[in-house]
């Protein structure tokens, strides 16, 4: 998609940007089973009060690595998303925490990792921003098939199963369980949503949102995704489209493929994110997203 800055102005009407928002958090549910519902609600309730016990490791031919990284002030609420990646159907061969030293939000210390579920490791590295969740996992494991989640998701228990299966039917695409397709002159925050559990076929977009996740294979992006130098500053706060971006350069599609299971936020989804602090704006998404309109 062809994108230009000048077209891209704020939300519109507040009373149809709420309604927009709703039919987005509807939408979700669309191709959803009411027993599956029920069943990953009932199981986010379990995660969230203590671990479950170990599934068995399924042979597979993939190296499959999860990674995803957090905040300080959401240190203590990490539990029930690391425990959900733990609670897998196919479970990943290897679960990273990226874990700087200092947030570059502020300059802020991480505190001392907390108690992890077995199978998840820290990963030291330095503070990138948001993309943080991916970059130091990248040089750390560059053969492998990689799972990029957050820190306030407990995601479904065939989670990996879904993305994996759906990468062996197709390869060479970056698949998702959420994402956005630009609309020339609208702002992000007004896209609908495209959900994995709203389709009934892969559904190509623009840009895979890493909040419920999505399966990156080997190679997809370049190394110029760990070079900030010549973009805006504004690159430095948004994970999603800094990578997509990268992607749509390489000519990598990007697509949601359907799945039946929920990504249920947990109440870290509230504390210190970027949609209700430094991106409220829209302004970052806006930039960035202009920054690699020859791409889209």
């Amino acid at each position: 998609m062809d994108h230009a800055a000048s077209r891209i102005g704020g939300p519109g009407n507040p009373l149809a940007f709420a309604r927009r928002k709703l039919r987005n958090w509807l939408s979700r549910y669309r191709r959803m089973p009411w027993r599956r519902i029920f069943c990953d609600y009932r199981r986010a309730r379990a995660l969230r009060r203590g671990p479950v016990a170990a599934r068995a490791f399924v042979a597979r031919p993939e190296r499959v690595v999860v990674t995803l990284t957090t905040v300080p002030d959401r240190a203590g609420y990490l539990a029930p998303a690391l425990r959900s990646l733990v609670d897998q159907t196919w479970p990943a061969d290897r679960i990273v925490l990226a874990w700087p030293g200092f947030s570059i939000r502020g300059g802020a210390p991480y505190p001392a990792p907390p108690e992890l579920p077995p199978g998840v490791e820290i990963l030291p590295c330095e503070d990138q921003g948001p993309a943080t969740k991916y970059l130091p996992a990248l040089l750390a494991e560059p053969d492998a098939l990689l799972v990029i989640a957050d820190d306030d998701v407990i995601y479904p228990e065939d989670f990996i199963e879904t993305l994996v299966r759906a990468h062996r039917v197709d390869p060479r695409a970056v698949i998702g369980w959420r994402g956005w397709k630009l609309r020339d002159g609208v702002d992000p925050r007004e896209l609908d949503h495209v959900f994995a559990t709203a389709v009934d076929a892969p559904r190509d977009v623009d840009i895979l949102l890493g909040t419920w996740g999505y399966l990156m294979p080997p190679g997809s992006c370049g190394d110029a995704v760990h070079d900030f130098g010549g973009w805006p500053p504004e690159a430095r706060w948004n994970d999603d489209i800094w990578l997509s971006g990268h992607l749509a350069m390489r000519r990598v599609p990007r697509r949601v493929i359907p799945a039946t299971g929920l990504p249920i936020e947990t109440r870290a989804s509230g504390v210190a994110a970027l949609t209700f602090g430094i991106n409220r704006s829209g302004h970052n998404d806006r930039t960035l997203i202009e920054a690699f309109r020859r791409w889209w």
